[in-house]
């Protein structure tokens, strides 16, 4: 009795939170001009695509990490869920490594570091303070749902009885006790 289902998704309530990006000064002004690279922990995306052109996707593609964690940055960055058919731990690593060979030239937008070649445009996403917060938001709405289900768990009369939770942004998780 470790998921809850939400309409087509779940969530493992034994790992009730992410990780928010830790809040460190200000990595742009620390970095610019200097040639320390960006890691991987402080990348929520990547993109490559055509120069001159926007980076919605439509001359280009975004891509995200494959595992839960990051995949969840990913979807409060962007606002919507990321789905499993756009991430590609090996795109974002070989965007990230453009990006890090190529730092003396890159351009640094606060929330983004970007290289562009004549023929390509490779962009990485970092996390910022604005995007701690959310997640920061999001763990305090699964704690306050996992406190909820425990105590229906606690009231549950027995094995196979359902329990239904409803959080604050109106979402309803259903699930059966299957041990006491």
């Amino acid at each position: 009795m470790n998921t809850t289902t939400n309409n087509n998704s779940s969530i493992d309530i034994t790992d009730i939170g992410i990780s928010a990006p830790e809040k460190k000064e200000n990595t742009m002004t620390a970095r610019f001009g200097l040639s320390v690279p960006l890691t991987e922990d402080e990348i929520i995306h990547a993109y490559q695509g055509k120069p001159g052109k926007c980076c919605c996707g439509c001359a280009g593609k975004h891509y995200y990490w494959e595992d839960a964690k990051r995949m969840k940055l990913g979807s409060l960055a962007r606002g919507y869920e990321v789905t499993a058919d756009e991430t590609n731990n090996k795109k974002v690593r070989s965007i990230l490594k453009v990006i890090n060979e190529n730092l003396a030239d890159a351009e640094f937008g606060g929330t983004y570091v970007s290289y562009e070649t004549a023929t390509r445009l490779y962009i990485v996403y970092l996390a910022d303070d604005r995007l701690t917060e959310k997640v920061e938001a999001e763990n305090a709405r699964i704690e306050k749902m996992v406190v909820k289900l425990v105590e229906q768990i606690s009231g549950a009369q027995s094995i196979g009885s359902e329990i239904y939770v409803v959080d604050e942004l109106g979402n309803e998780y259903a699930m059966t006790v299957t041990a006491r």
